[in-house]
């Protein structure tokens, strides 16, 4: 059997490390049971919907940034993101 390492390195564990090689059915008749009873997930936003959250969003952080509107916030946003974005990407490949 197979369990990938911890995120710090440590080996990982799984269902199996947890209970005995002849438990194994019920494991996954347990497993089964409780997906099966699990509430479903619900709709996705409209696209149209999201899209009004986002700019009320932006709107909001403009008013407490004190900039003009969604539209500065949303590039000033952007744009720290892309810098942060760059600055962990090279972060990674100078550690490798």
């Amino acid at each position: 059997m197979w369990a990938s390492d911890m995120p710090d390195g440590s080996p990982g564990v799984a269902v199996w490390d947890l209970y005995a090689a002849e438990d194994a059915d019920k494991v996954r008749l347990t497993c089964a049971r409780a997906s099966a009873d699990a509430a479903p997930l619900p709709p996705p936003l409209p696209p149209t919907l999201a899209l009004q959250i986002r700019d009320f969003l932006y709107g909001h952080i403009a008013k407490l940034e004190g900039w003009k509107d969604a539209d500065e916030a949303r590039k000033r946003v952007d744009e720290c993101v892309s810098l942060s974005s760059r600055s962990s990407l090279f972060a990674l490949s100078a550690s490798h």
